[in-house]
C-alpha cells in the first residue's frame, strides 16, 4: 500500500512498485479525482496488475486500519504528507495533524496488522535545516 499515492513522490513510487508485479497494489489517497485518473493511467500501463484505489485520509485512523486489514497489506510505503513548507507554516495545525498524527495513524495501523515493512518517505522540501555538532 502506498499512502499519498497520487502525490509527486507516491505516484512515482507506485509506478516503480508496479514494475515488480506485486500481488496487489493498494493506492491510498484523499484526492478522489487524481486517484481516479492515476488508477486509469496505471491500469493502461500494467493491465495484469491488481490495483486497488482507495479514497481515504491518513488522519482517519479507522479508515487506515480498515483498508490495511481488508487487503491484508504486508508493506506500507508512507508518502502522504503536506510538503510546501511556507504554506504549511501558515497553517501549522493542519500540518501537524496530517504530517505527525496522520503518520502515527498509519504506523500504528501497520503495526496492529503485522505488516512486515513500513517505509516512510520524507519530503525533499526541508527549509533551512540546522545541525548542532557537539
Amino acid at each position: 500500500m502506498v499512502t499519498g499515492g497520487c502525490g509527486s513522490i507516491g505516484s512515482e513510487l507506485c509506478r516503480q512498485i508496479a514494475r515488480f508485479n506485486p500481488r496487489t497494489l493498494v493506492i491510498f489517497d484523499q484526492a478522489e479525482s487524481p486517484l481516479f485518473l492515476f488508477d486509469r493511467e496505471l491500469r493502461a500501463s500494467f493491465p495484469d496488475l491488481h490495483i486497488v484505489p482507495e479514497v481515504g485520509d491518513i488522519c482517519h485512523k479507522s479508515r487506515v486500519r480498515e483498508v490495511i486489514s481488508r487487503y491484508g497489506v504486508d508493506q506500507v510505503y508512507h508518502a502522504a504528507a503536506y510538503k510546501h513548507v511556507p504554506m504549511m507554516e501558515r497553517t501549522v495545525i493542519e500540518a501537524v495533524d496530517n504530517n505527525v498524527f496522520g503518520t502515527l495513524n498509519v504506523a500504528r495501523a501497520a503495526l496492529q496488522n503485522k505488516c512486515s515493512r513500513f517505509l516512510m518517505i520524507s519530503s525533499d522540501k526541508a527549509v533551512n535545516p540546522t545541525a548542532s555538532w557537539a
